[in-house]
C-alpha cells in the first residue's frame, strides 16, 4: 500500500471517519460501563488489599478497553495529517520608571511593537522610586 503525500494511509476518508465514529461509540460504551461498575463497587475498591471487584473489572474491561483505544488511535492517525504549527518565539522587554509613569511608558513601548502579542506582565521595584515592568511578547501569527 503506497503512502499519500500528506503522510496518511490511502483509504477513503469518509469510510475512515465512519469507522472512527463507530469505534468511538464502542470505546465510550465500555468507559461508561466501567464507570458504572466502579461506582457500584466503590466501597470494595477503596478497601485495602486485594479487591475481587477490581479483578472483575480488569478481566472484563482491561484488555478490551486498551485495544479499543489502540484501534481508535490508529484510525485517527490514518487520516490526513495537519501541518505542524511553528512554535512562537518569545522575547522579554523591560520598561522602567516611576510607578506613576509606568503605564504610559509601557504603552509607548507597545506602540513601537505593532504585531506582537503580550503573554505576561510582571512588575517589580528595586527601591521606592524605580519600578520595572517585564513584558513577555511573541510575534502575533
Amino acid at each position: 500500500m503506497s503512502q499519500r503525500r500528506d503522510g496518511g494511509v490511502p483509504i477513503d476518508e469518509s469510510d475512515r471517519r465512519r469507522a472512527q465514529r463507530s469505534l468511538h461509540r464502542v470505546w465510550r460504551g465500555m468507559v461508561s460501563q466501567l464507570v458504572d461498575k466502579a461506582v457500584e463497587n466503590e466501597e470494595d475498591l477503596a478497601g485495602p488489599g486485594f479487591s475481587y471487584s477490581y479483578q472483575e473489572m480488569e478481566d472484563r474491561f482491561g484488555q478490551r478497553l486498551f485495544l479499543a483505544s489502540q484501534m481508535l488511535g490508529a484510525v485517527q492517525q490514518a487520516g490526513p495529517q495537519r501541518p505542524e504549527t511553528p512554535s512562537p518565539e518569545f522575547k522579554v522587554i523591560r520598561v522602567e520608571g516611576a510607578l506613576e509613569e509606568l503605564d504610559e511608558r509601557i504603552n509607548d513601548r507597545l506602540r513601537d511593537l505593532v504585531g506582537h502579542q503580550v503573554h505576561d506582565l510582571t512588575i517589580a521595584s528595586d527601591d521606592d522610586e524605580t519600578w520595572h515592568a517585564f513584558l513577555t511578547l511573541s510575534l502575533a501569527t
